[in-house]
């Protein structure tokens, strides 16, 4: 009888794992396909405004060495989306040295969704651009670096940002934003609310604003 019971728990056991990891696959894969999607969707527009640009991508530096998937498919769906029209290069900004080992230790927001936003040394944004001088569009899939407007890159007129999902308020309030439309320094926005993909730019930013605020991160 205890063999039984034995037999039973272990069983129940196998079932409840499984089950664990069945929907733990689901989960990440639909996260996966998201991820992908909303990055697809950029590249098209990219591809369709900006046909001549070269392209350079900032990708999560913690992830510089080691494989990650959700990286990966923010990556792959830029470059599906392109379909080899443009030469990319997927570079990594630094973190500041206090936080590559503890990056807990970071102060922000509980509600950002670019915790990176806080931890990427913004100078050196300009070595790569020193480093990649001819891809003069932008695509960041990090977020903006704190302190970016003290950068060359954000003052030279040749470099145009693309932004997945980010935390706007970095730049400041949103009169500064829409600045930053207007100029043309931050191109296109691709967002997800619940139910549709979002695309910004300096002809719907001011309607965004006036509405929709909660998508740039406000």
């Amino acid at each position: 009888m205890k063999k039984n019971k034995k037999t039973i728990s272990i069983i129940v056991v196998i079932i409840i794992l499984s089950s664990y990891l069945f929907f733990y696959d689901k989960n990440k894969s639909i996260a996966l396909g998201k991820r992908h999607n909303l990055t697809f969707v950029l590249g098209k527009e990219i591809k369709k405004r900006f046909p001549n640009k070269n392209i350079l991508i900032l990708a999560n530096p913690f992830k510089k060495h080691s494989f990650s998937d959700f990286d990966s498919k923010g990556i792959e769906g830029i470059k599906d989306a392109l379909s080899g029209s443009a030469n990319v290069q997927v570079a990594y900004p630094e973190i500041y040295p206090q936080f590559k080992n503890n990056p807990g230790s970071a102060l922000l927001p509980n509600d950002t969704k670019t915790p990176l936003s806080y931890m990427v040394n913004p100078a050196s944004l300009d070595n790569l651009m020193q480093k990649f001088p001819n891809h003069t569009m932008v695509v960041s899939l990090i977020g903006i670096p704190m302190g970016i407007q003290k950068t060359k890159l954000w003052a030279s007129t040749k470099h145009s940002i693309a932004l997945i999902e980010p935390d706007m308020r970095i730049i400041g309030n949103v009169n500064l934003v829409k600045k930053s439309f207007a100029t043309g320094k931050i191109s296109l926005v691709c967002v997800k609310d619940s139910e549709n993909i979002h695309i910004i730019d300096g002809n719907n930013i001011s309607s965004i604003v006036a509405n929709k605020k909660y998508l740039l991160g406000y």
